[in-house]
C-alpha cells in the first residue's frame, strides 16, 4: 500500500493563513490612515474657505457698521441686521463647522507726529476662528481646525 499521498493538512492551511492575516494587517491598517488623512484634509479645505469668506466680507463692510462689534468674538447667528451675512456675501457654515469672527483695531495713531512714524494709519485686524461642532451630549471642547488673520487700513475719512 502506498501511504504517502499528496495533499494539504490541517496545519499547513492554518500556517498559510496566518502569514495571509500578518501580510494583510498594514493593508488595512493604511487604509483607516488614510480615510483619518482624508477626513482631516476635508474639513480643513472647507475650514480655510469660510474663513477667508468671512473676512473677505468683512474687510468690505462698512467701517460704522463693524465699530459696532468691536471687541466682540461673535458666531454666524450673532451678526446684527447691519452685518447679515448674507448682505456681505459670506456663505453660510458648512455642516459640522463653526466659526467666530473677532474684529479689533490694532494700530491707532493718536497724535500727528505718530503718524510719522507709523504710515499706516489705524489698522484693523479681523480674525476668523473655525471649530468642528461638537454634539450636545459631548462633553468635550470644540476642536478649533484653523485661525486666520486678515487686515484692513482705514483712510481718513473713516472715523
Amino acid at each position: 500500500m502506498n501511504f504517502l499521498k499528496r495533499g494539504i493538512t490541517l496545519i499547513e492551511v492554518v500556517i498559510a493563513l496566518g502569514i495571509l492575516a500578518m501580510g494583510m494587517f498594514p493593508i488595512f491598517s493604511l487604509l483607516t490612515e488614510t480615510r483619518r488623512v482624508t477626513t482631516s484634509s476635508i474639513y480643513e479645505i472647507q475650514a480655510t474657505s469660510m474663513a477667508l469668506s468671512m473676512i473677505g466680507g468683512l474687510q468690505k463692510a462698512p467701517w460704522s457698521a463693524l465699530k459696532s462689534i468691536l471687541g466682540q468674538e461673535l458666531s454666524d447667528d450673532a451678526f446684527h441686521d447691519g452685518l447679515a451675512l448674507d448682505k456681505l456675501g459670506i456663505p453660510p457654515c458648512y455642516p459640522g463647522l463653526s466659526r467666530i469672527a473677532e474684529v479689533k483695531v490694532v494700530n491707532l495713531p493718536e497724535m500727528p507726529e505718530e503718524r510719522l512714524s507709523n504710515p499706516w494709519g489705524r489698522v484693523v485686524e479681523i480674525k476668523v476662528s473655525v471649530e468642528r461642532a461638537v454634539d450636545s451630549s459631548n462633553k468635550t471642547k470644540p476642536q478649533t481646525i484653523l485661525v486666520v488673520k486678515g487686515y484692513r487700513m482705514l483712510n481718513d475719512s473713516e472715523s
